[in-house]
């Protein structure tokens, strides 16, 4: 939508909430077409918004803290997204926001084994291995 110029109406994520609502379901709130339409409305907002602006913290836009991405490493310490605020990271890489902030959400247990910290070692050593993440410094 943002980088080849499509219509919301025709990217791949309109087709799938689109027979999410035909099929009874309600995808992030959305119980019709016009609440489909107002979803890309507010997709292309957010996108305006970030190119004039930058990226402004949920918080500041009057939405809950918890609205941020939210990341998480997994069981070989790569970089995993959780559920929220992905399309708002999506637009920052289009437009070339390099920093962007996340909530932390854990560390899979297979990769904290790996970091080989005593039990009562595992919560500093755990933020220690997300301060030095490569990655943690830069958007995804």
């Amino acid at each position: 939508m943002f980088i080849e110029g499509a219509e919301w109406s025709q990217t791949p994520e309109y087709h799938l909430l689109k027979c999410q609502i035909e099929a009874g379901l309600v995808p992030y709130g959305l119980r019709d077409y016009s609440d489909l339409k107002r979803r890309g409305d507010q997709l292309n907002a957010t996108y305006q918004s970030m190119a004039s602006k930058g990226y402004r913290m949920s918080q500041e836009l009057g939405s809950n803290y918890w609205d941020e991405a939210h990341f998480y490493l997994g069981r070989n310490g790569e970089i995993c997204v959780g559920r929220h605020g992905n399309h708002r990271l999506a637009i920052a890489r289009v437009l070339g926001i390099t920093h962007f902030p996340a909530i932390f959400g854990g560390v899979h247990m297979s990769h904290v084994r790996t970091i080989g910290a005593a039990p009562d070692e595992v919560r500093s050593a755990v933020f220690g291995l997300v301060a030095a993440h490569p990655s943690v410094v830069k958007i995804l």
